[in-house]
């Protein structure tokens, strides 16, 4: 009789563990099925992206250029009029202006890039139940995998 409620005792236990992997399982599910739509997201936008750095950079360019023949004529020794010298003093104020708006700009788009690798959606989860497993065998509880083939 006793052996009788010991075992309907550890069928209990089993039984809420199961429970309680079987929502652990469920919750990495869902984060894994939310990591792939990020994922999706980010490979539609990396075209985008380094288009943006690219012309960032090809914009950057020209202001070094503006840049330069602006101090170079401010620094002329033969002098400029005074309304000369402020409008160059406001070419290179506006090209600093640009600068820093495309670094924040590049910034954004570096960001964006990030780095990605191919990975493996059943090792992903292999990796889950790896883990999961460890605290059911602690339990003696056997988890079953069931992965689509690649």
């Amino acid at each position: 009789m006793e052996q009788e409620k010991n075992a309907q005792q550890i069928i209990l236990e089993l039984k809420t563990q199961n429970q309680y992997l079987r929502a652990a399982l469920q919750e990495h599910s869902e984060t894994l099925d939310h990591l792939h739509k990020d994922l999706e997201k980010a490979e539609q936008i990396r075209p985008l992206a380094i288009a943006a750095a690219t012309v960032v950079h090809d914009v950057r360019n020209s202001l070094g250029v503006i840049s330069s023949t602006a101090q170079y004529v401010l620094n002329k020794p033969d002098g400029l009029r005074e309304k000369d010298v402020e409008s160059w003093k406001l070419v290179l104020r506006n090209v600093d202006n640009v600068r820093a708006l495309l670094q924040n700009y590049l910034g954004l788009a570096r960001h964006a890039e990030g780095k990605k690798e191919p990975c493996s959606l059943n090792d992903l989860a292999q990796r889950v139940t790896q883990f999961l497993e460890s605290v059911a065998q602690k339990k003696n509880i056997a988890l079953l995998e069931e992965l689509d083939e690649e």
